[in-house]
């Protein structure tokens, strides 16, 4: 919940880009983390992987996508984001691949090629969710350092979540699944982000009708 994390989710170019493929301004950015994927080395060898975030077993999902921000210039090689082109449009030819006891959110992709995908610091990559995905191995000598961002159509009818999105904005908590430091820094010695009258609406602090 940093500052500088808010400063990128409301930029208004960030906006405009999600606005365009949905059809409507009226969308809540997602409240996601950041990524910082070292070079490989004798005692950290992270081999990178591909997977879906999504239950395979529900598709067809519609229209849902995912995004990461470069924050430094990225080689394809930097253990950034990578893909397997064109999978979104395969997903069921995927499945019927699997062995009964796979798991299917990280399917058996032999036969499919893998593409690491370079990006300058600044660039946005916008991916439909059933694109297979993930990060790759750093077979550099600097890190990978990104920040997801993603949106979606605002859900302002569901009271619950909103005052979630809410609280989590102003304790300055974490998602569930990436807890980050366990010592509670962020929220403990933090300072809650200021956010711009777009940032209000996309975070659901304020309605996107008034």
């Amino acid at each position: 919940q940093h500052q500088a994390l808010w400063d990128n989710r409301q930029y208004p170019r960030v906006h405009e880009a999600f606005s365009e493929l949905f059809g409507t301004e009226k969308l809540w950015v997602s409240l996601d983390r950041v990524n910082m994927n070292p070079p490989a080395r004798p005692d950290w060898d992270y081999q990178g992987f591909i997977h879906w975030d999504f239950d395979p077993e529900t598709w067809p999902i519609g229209l849902r996508v995912q995004g990461v921000l470069c924050l430094t210039d990225t080689e394809a090689a930097q253990g950034g984001f990578q893909c397997v082109p064109g999978s979104h449009h395969q997903v069921p030819e995927i499945l019927a691949r699997q062995q009964p006891d796979a798991n299917l959110r990280r399917p058996d992709i032999t036969g499919l090629t893998v593409k690491e995908i370079a990006g300058k610091a600044g660039d946005l990559i916008i991916w439909h969710t059933g694109l297979l995905h993930g990060n790759g191995r750093n077979r550099t000598d600097r890190p990978r350092q990104a920040q997801y961002i993603t949106m979606n159509l605002a859900k302002e009818e569901d009271e619950d979540l909103r005052q979630h999105r809410i609280d989590s904005w102003r304790n300055r908590t974490t998602p569930g699944r990436f807890p980050g430091d366990p010592r509670r820094l962020e929220a403990q010695t933090g300072t809650t982000a200021t956010l711009t009258d777009l940032g209000k609406k996309l975070l659901g602090l304020e309605s996107w009708n008034s």
